[in-house]
């Protein structure tokens, strides 16, 4: 998957923060030693050995991968300092607001392009830049791929709370309608309520 020399730095500061040798950690995580060895160095494990070391040390994954927000969110061995390494930095300070592209902006406007001017973007060229990401093993292929299956949630979210609002729209006119038929009855006079005729009229 390529050369990552921070994800490398990471992962031997969770091993260092154990107290570990590399070749007991390894071994620890049922990888051999030597390819162990090789991902302190900057290779990239394959995502199957990325899970291997996350179910080991019981890191935050979003953490190893990108070095965004803190190793041990919930408790851990975090601000450790172990032999040369540092700990993690705690990266959660906000960043900058990201400045809208300029072929987006409107003259006198820092607004985003509303939803229906969708059609302005260059989509092809925009999906080839992102396979091209997801393919270069970097841990910017990590963030986009993360954020593409959170804005891909979120949108079948909003899909799904669309359909049942629909439903409940239905359903309340159905209720209304309902409840007008039964106004219409019970404000006509039950048969009982109606005066009796006169007894001659009736004998004739």
């Amino acid at each position: 998957m390529g050369k990552n020399i921070e994800l490398g730095k990471r992962i031997a500061w969770l091993r260092t923060g154990r107290g570990l040798e590399q070749k007991a950690a390894a071994e620890a995580m049922g990888i051999r030693d030597t390819t162990y060895q090789k991902y302190e160095y900057g290779n990239v494990p394959s995502w199957r050995k990325i899970d291997q070391i996350l179910s080991f040390y019981q890191c935050n994954k979003a953490w190893l991968l990108t070095g965004e927000g803190m190793a041990y969110p919930n408790g851990g061995p975090e601000g450790i300092t172990v032999g040369s390494l540092e700990p993690a930095p705690d990266r959660r300070q906000p960043r900058p607001a990201t400045p809208a592209p300029a072929q987006y902006i409107k003259e006198g406007s820092t607004a985003w392009p509303a939803a229906g001017d969708a059609q302005k973007m260059n989509i092809d060229d925009a999906m080839g830049k992102a396979y091209k990401i997801l393919h270069s093993g970097t841990p910017y292929a990590v963030a986009l791929y993360l954020n593409i299956q959170q804005f891909s949630s979120a949108l079948d979210a909003t899909t799904e709370l669309k359909v049942c609002q629909d439903r409940i729209a239905d359903l309340q006119d159905q209720v209304d309608a309902l409840r007008r038929q039964i106004e219409a009855l019970t404000a006509r006079p039950a048969s009982s309520d109606l005066p009796a005729e006169p007894l001659e009229k009736a004998a004739m």
